[in-house]
């Protein structure tokens, strides 16, 4: 996944999600409008995606999970802290991850 500033605005951001497809791998070119100072990258084996909001990275676990897809060892969801001149990532741990899915 790639993240860039683009100049004038530290709220856009651009990314490089890929996803398996019917023929073999789909690369998809995003753009995304940030409406606060974070952001929730979510990496797991169907493709890495980023969201605006925690919920909705964690609704996409939830999905991925009623597919049947994820491999739950290799999901991976990061908050990333874009309001200051240096980004902060940090992993949201899968306890704070299960204590959601299950509604706590």
């Amino acid at each position: 996944m790639v993240l860039a500033e683009f100049p004038g605005s530290s709220r856009l951001v651009r990314c490089l999600a890929l996803k398996k497809g019917p023929f073999n791998a789909v690369v998809e070119l995003v753009k995304m409008k940030i409406e606060g100072n974070v952001l929730y990258l979510l990496e797991a084996e169907s493709g890495k995606f980023a969201f605006d909001d925690e919920e909705d990275a964690i609704d996409e676990i939830r999905e991925m999970a009623e597919e049947g897809d994820p491999d739950f060892e290799n999901v991976l969801l990061f908050e990333v802290d874009i309001g200051g001149e240096e980004w902060n990532v940090n992993q949201i741990p899968w306890s704070k991850i299960a204590a959601k899915l299950f509604g706590g």
